[in-house]
């Protein structure tokens, strides 16, 4: 969904479903929006925006580092790259 904001903020929503296919390739793991998800993000409380707090909550389900600058997303988890 994060891929779809950035898309549309650049008025390219167009390649949305060609950066879907590109995603189900071998180099990349998509994590299903689930039950379980939704109940990690809503433990983690208004700090951050909801697209983010997704993906904070599921790199913490999996303790997988998250490629990023933004420095709420900083404040929030420990395993940043970037």
């Amino acid at each position: 969904m994060e891929v779809l904001f950035i898309l549309e903020k650049y008025n390219v929503a167009h390649q949305f479903l060609d950066v879907l296919q590109e995603l189900q390739s071998k180099r990349y793991i998509v994590f299903p929006l689930d039950v379980t998800v939704a109940v990690r993000v809503f433990t983690l409380g208004h700090g951050l925006e909801m697209h983010d707090r997704i993906i904070v909550a599921i790199a913490r389900m999996h303790t997988a580092p998250i490629v990023t600058k933004d420095s709420m997303i900083h404040k929030n988890y420990p395993l940043i790259i970037w």
